[in-house]
C-alpha cells in the first residue's frame, strides 16, 4: 500500500496546476493510507501537497486545516528528538512547510495570522535555547496583538522573513500592524543560508 501511495503522491503532485479538484481527491486519499500505515517519513510532505491543493482549488479554509495538520506532523517529530540543537536544525528542515503557510497567509493578506505563525515559530526556538522548556512550550508565547497592547505609543517593532525570492517585513505599533512584502530577482536562500 505504501508503493501505490507514493506512485499517488507523485499523481496528485502531477494534477496539483492543472486539475487540483482531482488532485485533492487523490492527496487526501495518500494521507489516509500514509496515516494507517504510520509512514512518517512522507505524511508532512503529502499533508503540504494536499494544503496546495485545496488552495488552487479555492477552498482556503480546507487548506488551513491541511497546513494546521501539516505543521502537527512536524510538531510531533520534533517533538521526539532529544536535545535542542536538534530541535532548532529540524525547524531548518522543515523550512518548506514554514514557508508555504507563511505564504499562504501573505496570499489572503492575511498581516496578523502571518506575523503570528513566523513569530511564533521563531520564538520557539530561542525559547527553547535560552530556558530548556518542552519541545512544544506553546504557552510562553506571546501572540503579537498581546505585544501590541504592552507598547508605548513611541515604541515600533519591526520584524521580517526572507523567504526564497521574496522579503516580508511587518511594522508593529501599538495602534496596528503592517505588512510589506518585496519580490527579488534571485534568490536569497544562497545569500543569508547556513
Amino acid at each position: 500500500p505504501v508503493v501505490r501511495a507514493d506512485a499517488d503522491l507523485v499523481l496528485g503532485q502531477m494534477l496539483l496546476h492543472d486539475r487540483p479538484d482531482s488532485a485533492v481527491r487523490v492527496l487526501r486519499d495518500v494521507v489516509d493510507r500514509y496515516d494507517k500505515s504510520k509512514y512518517v517519513l512522507k505524511i508532512g510532505r503529502a499533508k503540504l501537497l494536499l494544503a496546495d491543493a485545496y488552495v488552487n482549488a479555492g477552498k482556503f479554509d480546507s487548506a488551513r486545516v491541511a497546513f494546521d495538520s501539516a505543521l502537527a506532523t512536524i510538531e510531533q517529530a520534533r517533538a521526539e528528538l532529544g536535545n535542542t540543537e536538534d530541535r532548532a536544525s529540524f525547524l531548518d528542515v522543515s523550512r518548506r512547510v514554514i514557508d508555504s503557510v507563511l505564504t499562504f497567509h501573505l496570499n489572503r493578506s492575511d498581516t496578523h495570522g502571518g506575523l503570528d505563525f513566523f513569530e511564533k515559530m521563531r520564538a520557539r526556538v530561542l525559547l527553547e535555547r535560552s530556558t530548556e522548556p518542552s519541545p512544544n512550550d506553546g504557552d510562553r508565547y506571546r501572540a503579537v496583538s498581546t505585544i501590541r497592547s504592552g507598547l508605548d505609543s513611541a515604541t515600533s517593532i519591526i520584524s521580517y522573513a526572507v523567504m526564497d525570492k521574496e522579503v516580508v517585513g511587518w511594522l508593529v505599533r501599538r495602534d496596528g500592524v503592517w505588512m510589506r512584502g518585496e519580490a527579488t530577482r534571485e534568490e536569497l536562500e544562497p545569500v543569508v543560508g547556513p
